[in-house]
C-alpha cells in the first residue's frame, strides 16, 4: 500500500448476517494545477462488483460523478460531468481503479471519494482535493 493512501474500515452485512470488512484506500489530499489534470486511486481490499465516484462541493450535497464495474470495463457516468471533464478506469487486479479530472477549474474544488457497496450496503471515505491558488 502507499504510504499517501489512509483508510477508513467498514462493516458490510452479508445476506447470511455474517459481517465483512471492506476497506477502501484513498490519498487524504491531493493538489491539482488549474488547467492540469488529476488521478484519485480507490484500493478496496477485497474484490467488489462496482465502484461509486462522488465529490461533494462546499456548501453542497454529495452527488456521484459515476460508477464503473471491476469485473469488466464498463463506466456508466451521471450527467454531472461527462467526456472530456472526468473518466475512470479499473485496475487490472479487480480491486482498485482510478477516477482522473481534466481542465481543472477553480470550481472542481470540493471532496471527491469513491464507494462501494452490494445490494443495500455501503461503505465510503471521503478524501479533500484542494488545487494550488
Amino acid at each position: 500500500m502507499h504510504p499517501d493512501l489512509r483508510t477508513q474500515p467498514a462493516l458490510i452485512s452479508s445476506l447470511a448476517g455474517i459481517q465483512q470488512e471492506i476497506r477502501v484506500f484513498q490519498r487524504s489530499v491531493m493538489v491539482g494545477h488549474a488547467g492540469g489534470a488529476i488521478t484519485m486511486p480507490c484500493q478496496i481490499s477485497r474484490s467488489v462488483d462496482y465502484v461509486h465516484w462522488f465529490r461533494q462541493l462546499e456548501g453542497q450535497a454529495p452527488e456521484r460523478l459515476l460508477y464503473l464495474a471491476l469485473s469488466k470495463r464498463d463506466v456508466q457516468w451521471d450527467s454531472v460531468l461527462r467526456g472530456d471533464k472526468v473518466n475512470a478506469a479499473r485496475g487490472t487486479d479487480g480491486k482498485s481503479c482510478t477516477m482522473s479530472l481534466r481542465k481543472l477549474a477553480k470550481s472542481n474544488e470540493g471532496l471527491y471519494y469513491c464507494a462501494t457497496w452490494g445490494s443495500a450496503q455501503q461503505c465510503a471515505q471521503p478524501r479533500d482535493l484542494h488545487k494550488k491558488r
